[in-house]
């Protein structure tokens, strides 16, 4: 694609292009976005990004370094299409909510996420159902066919699940931390 075709793409993608300030709007977002090492054709996925003031644009590549994601790699571009799809004041409660969910300690949803990082995008309730649903396909491949010949196995492993995790409190209370600052600031 021609620099014509890609910029007709960006604006049917998002016409507000159109009304923003090339010089001191779209061009240094281009450039803080090439400096990440996406190319032409991945900016213009990025088409609403553009148009942001590019203090917001910034923020939001900051944002998707501290997942812990290296620039210029391809999963720095999801990184940064997760952040800019969950919003970056959002991703630390995100980040809260998965490990309550997944029941990982933060160094191995760190990990998680570096390799995977769309799994941000996904809302809580698809969360919790596919590792509800795992969880079942788990015993049901590895605890129900020995539950016989290992005795106490699947109650060894409903204890197991059943244990509130260490880092569970502290998500909890972290999360009321922050709910309690929003209601002062209103």
């Amino acid at each position: 694609m021609g620099c014509f075709d890609l910029l007709h793409s960006a604006i049917n993608i998002s016409p507000i292009l159109l009304g923003r300030n090339l010089e001191d709007v779209i061009k240094p977002n281009i450039a803080s976005l090439h400096q990440c090492g996406l190319t032409a054709s991945n900016v213009l996925e990025f088409a609403m990004l553009i148009c942001m003031k590019p203090e917001d644009v910034r923020e939001r590549v900051a944002c998707a370094e501290k997942l812990g994601v290296p620039r210029n790699t391809g999963m720095f571009t999801s990184a940064l299409w997760a952040v800019c799809c969950v919003g970056p004041n959002s991703i630390g409660a995100k980040m809260d909510v998965m490990k309550a969910t997944l029941g990982c300690s933060e160094a191995e949803l760190a990990l998680i996420v570096c390799k995977s990082p769309q799994i941000l995008r996904i809302s809580e309730g698809k969360l919790s159902r596919t590792v509800k649903f795992l969880k079942k396909r788990f015993v049901q491949k590895f605890i129900d066919p020995y539950n016989k010949s290992i005795a106490g196995l699947a109650d060894a492993y409903a204890t197991a699940c059943a244990e509130k995790m260490p880092h569970e409190d502290e998500v909890h209370s972290q999360q009321h931390a922050r709910d309690t600052e929003k209601q002062r600031q209103r």
